[in-house]
């Protein structure tokens, strides 16, 4: 039983990557009947659902793209390019505050396993330095600094300081 299943899988895998290269080639029915056999194999294949709901938006039925982008996401929420590709659907439909919502990664924070400087210019508008303190206390290996006197581009606005800040 388990080499039928590692057969299966390996069947799965090879039938979504040849739908990732017919959507690639610009064959977005054939692509979209290769997920279709995927997902009817394994409705939790969250790249399969991912891709038809690029092919859907692509189509120009961005309703159906967003109800099958949020279905990938339940299956696996850690797709960065899904929370994206939601984002800028809800977006084109005019609803920015779910596309902003959508984007919204800050419960993942924890999942980041290596080391990461949080760098933010004193003075920076778009993204304060409270903003930046709250993200770095979402990740487990994060390091903190403030430049002084810097807004929100600070490897512009002071060179020096920044590539100082990096040693």
């Amino acid at each position: 039983a388990s080499r039928a299943g590692n057969q299966g899988a390996a069947h799965l895998t090879l039938a979504f990557q040849q739908a990732v290269a017919l959507h690639q080639q610009g064959r977005p029915f054939q692509a979209d009947a290769l997920c279709s056999e995927v997902l009817r194999a394994d409705p939790k294949h969250y790249g399969a659902w991912h891709l038809r709901a690029l092919l859907a938006l692509e189509a120009g039925d961005t309703q159906q793209g967003i109800q099958w982008l949020e279905r990938s996401l339940k299956i696996n929420n850690q797709q960065f390019a899904g929370h994206s590709n939601l984002g800028n659907a809800l977006l084109s439909l005019g609803k920015p505050r779910e596309a902003l919502a959508s984007l919204d990664l800050r419960g993942q924070l924890a999942t980041v396993k290596v080391p990461v400087l949080v760098l933010v210019g004193e003075h920076d508008e778009a993204t304060p330095p409270p903003m930046s303190h709250e993200l770095a206390a979402g990740l487990p290996r994060a390091e903190f600094k403030i430049i002084p006197g810097c807004a929100h581009v600070p490897q512009l606005q002071s060179p020096r300081q920044f590539l100082g800040t990096l040693k």
